[in-house]
């Protein structure tokens, strides 16, 4: 059986890569040994990460190594730093004709109705698998590492300064550099919900998409009902609903 991925960050398997210091062989050691035995959980960290990322079967048995820590993402007081699970329709956009320096953007689809969280992920548009999507006007060169929590802003800033259609473009204006960060960015995800992620057209495009995240932020906002994980993806793919 064969996945299809949409995104994959190398840089986060990376963080499943031991470091070669022998205390830190020997605590790992030790706590996978007092833990749940995952056969070939050893055997697969030790790998380099460009190998982990090309094998699925490997890529797996990181996905059960986070499990045993790993929530779902309408799971409640999910705080900063955790790993979720998430699977819905999703749509995504990216904001550089040049995966090594843009933004991609995905958000779940919606009507804005309900109290079960929603999940809006950002990260590298460098790390989409077998292409891009529509791309448009590159984005400023400095917006850069996407993926890191502190410039989850960066991500709609990007968007904002490329040359989208017109109603894109009105949606995205909001989000410039002074106000695409901290405590605007419930503002920012109202727009984002109910312009964009709550119409028929964004989910009807929408495919259904699931993966594993690390969650940057859960945003609750007086003009949404539902609580927004927002998080920095380690793979997204197709499933099936």
């Amino acid at each position: 059986m064969y996945q299809e991925y949409v995104y994959l960050s190398d840089a986060k398997v990376r963080q499943f890569i031991p470091t070669a210091a022998p205390w830190w062989r020997k605590m790992r050691a030790k706590k996978l040994a007092g833990g749940a035995k995952i056969g070939g959980v050893e055997a697969s960290l030790e790998l380099e990460p460009s190998e982990v990322a090309r094998k699925s079967e490997l890529l797996d048995q990181l996905v059960d190594h986070i499990t045993l820590a790993g929530r779902w993402y309408t799971e409640p007081d999910l705080v900063p730093g955790e790993w979720v699970f998430f699977e819905g329709r999703i749509g995504y956009q990216v904001t550089e004709h040049d995966p090594a320096r843009g933004a991609v953007l995905f958000c779940e689809a919606g009507e804005v109705a309900g109290a079960a969280p929603r999940i809006v992920l950002h990260g590298s548009a460098k790390h989409l698998v077998g292409g891009s999507g529509p791309v448009r006007t590159p984005a400023p060169t400095e917006l850069n590492r996407f993926s890191d929590p502190q410039n989850a802003g960066a991500v709609v800033d990007a968007a904002h300064r490329s040359a989208l259609s017109l109603p894109e473009r009105t949606f995205w204006r909001l989000f410039d550099r002074s106000t695409a960060q901290g405590e605007a960015l419930p503002r920012h995800l109202e727009v984002l919900f109910r312009e964009i992620a709550g119409t028929d057209e964004y989910l009807a495009a929408a495919p259904f998409l699931g993966g594993c995240a690390k969650v940057t932020r859960v945003v609750r906002s007086a003009r949404l009902p539902f609580p927004v994980v927002v998080a920095s993806p380690l793979y997204v793919r197709h499933e099936r609903p």
